[in-house]
């Protein structure tokens, strides 16, 4: 759900003692739709009825004697749906666990067999599929400085799931700073993150893997990295028709109060990087979600002292609509965006509580109840993601559907 381990604290940047995951989903639908496939939502017309908040219901997810169910992902692929998490001792220990369902509503736990020492210890926090199997990354605090220890989980549809070895180098070290969000496209898996160059200087990393399984560093193409004309960011990688778009941000050089200016990046193998340019508005503003929409790619994050919204066409990117505003001291920030075939749902933390957003073409925005009213702080998360059912996950356990 976005959480970012960042090496030199030691921890994730959002540590998840509450995390709640809502997953949009379109009525008619058979099963979740896959990250990169367009959803139908065109532009609103005249007069158009505001967007309709989503009614809860409980939903059972199995549970384990010895421990609490943690949440932390969810992701859908054609017919099954995935969350991904793990469980708490009463001492704080932990373990990785991945439940899968075919409807939203029933979920089953899935088997997993850890490989590495720390293997046991994870909890999986993030989590994509594509129709031939099932890609998680896992992280626990561990070593002499409590450093995060991040691996990868894969495994076919319906399971098990394996920990594949990586070693401590390919996702640590000295110039490691963090590992982000994962998707699965046609050329299979990439994991967006951050990584310092041979001068200390820190900026755009990505993992790769074919197959799932056997992840690579690309951390020095010249377009990802940090250099003259700025330091690059990455918060957000999804899968399109022909490859991949990370989206971000570039940071002007010599000024710690520069405004940043949005960014994105496509690669059709997940090696070798394009950068594109995205119109801002000269405020502080940074690409920090990104969802399929129409034959487009909608992207939503920081303008300002409010959010904004981009969309990416054929003709290239443009800037829709904004909303909100930021308020409290806490990090204002996009924490999740999905489409669900009629409606749009961005999720954001407005530095005092997090809201939810809805659209229907990401021009005009109105707020949209959550059900449980979440401060702002690093003990919190809220993030959404699109599929045939709404779903309200909390890291007690609790699991909740629409109707």
């Amino acid at each position: 759900m976005g959480t970012r381990w960042n090496w030199w604290r030691g921890r994730p940047a959002d540590v998840l003692a509450l995390a709640l995951v809502l997953a949009l989903a379109g009525a008619g639908c058979t099963g979740p739709a896959r990250s990169g496939a367009p959803s139908p939502v065109g532009p609103s017309p005249v007069g158009a009825s505001p967007v309709a908040a989503p009614r809860w219901r409980p939903v059972p997810l199995p549970a384990k004697a010895a421990g609490t169910v943690v949440l932390r992902d969810l992701a859908g692929c054609p017919g099954r749906w995935y969350a991904a998490g793990g469980y708490t001792g009463a001492a704080g220990a932990t373990s990785p666990q991945l439940w899968t369902s075919t409807d939203g509503t029933g979920w089953t736990a899935l088997s997993g067999t850890p490989v590495s020492a720390y293997g046991p210890a994870h909890l999986l926090q993030q989590v994509a599929c594509r129709g031939d199997g099932v890609a998680a990354l896992g992280a626990t605090s561990g070593g002499v400085h409590g450093n995060p220890r991040v691996g990868t989980w894969f495994g076919p549809p319906a399971g098990p799931l394996v920990e594949v070895p990586s070693g401590l180098d390919l996702y640590g070290g000295p110039e490691a700073i963090g590992t982000g969000r994962i998707a699965a496209g046609p050329a299979g898996w990439v994991i967006e993150g951050a990584w310092r160059d041979a001068n200390g200087a820190a900026g755009v990393a990505v993992w790769t893997a074919p197959d799932g399984r056997t992840f690579q560093r690309v951390d020095a193409d010249p377009e990802l990295e940090s250099d003259r004309r700025g330091q690059s960011a990455a918060q957000d990688v999804t899968a399109t028709g022909s490859g991949y778009l990370l989206v971000g941000s570039l940071a002007p050089p010599g000024s710690r109060t520069s405004a940043r200016v949005p960014l994105a990046w496509t690669s059709t193998d997940g090696r070798s990087w394009h950068r594109e340019a995205v119109p801002g508005s000269g405020v502080d503003e940074e690409l920090q979600r990104v969802t399929a929409l129409g034959t487009g790619l909608l992207a939503v994050g920081l303008s300002g002292r409010g959010f904004g919204a981009w969309l990416r066409t054929g003709a290239g990117w443009r800037r829709l609509g904004g909303f909100g505003a930021v308020a409290g001291t806490g990090l204002p920030r996009v924490t999740g965006l999905a489409t669900d075939g009629t409606r749009i749902l961005a999720t954001v933390a407005d530095g005092t509580r997090f809201q939810a957003w809805a659209s229907r073409d990401g021009v005009s925005w109105s707020t949209v109840d959550i059900p449980v009213p979440v401060p702002a702080t690093g003990q919190h998360l809220v993030t959404v993601t699109g599929g045939p059912h709404a779903l309200l996950l909390a890291d007690d356990g609790r699991l909740y559907a629409s109707d």
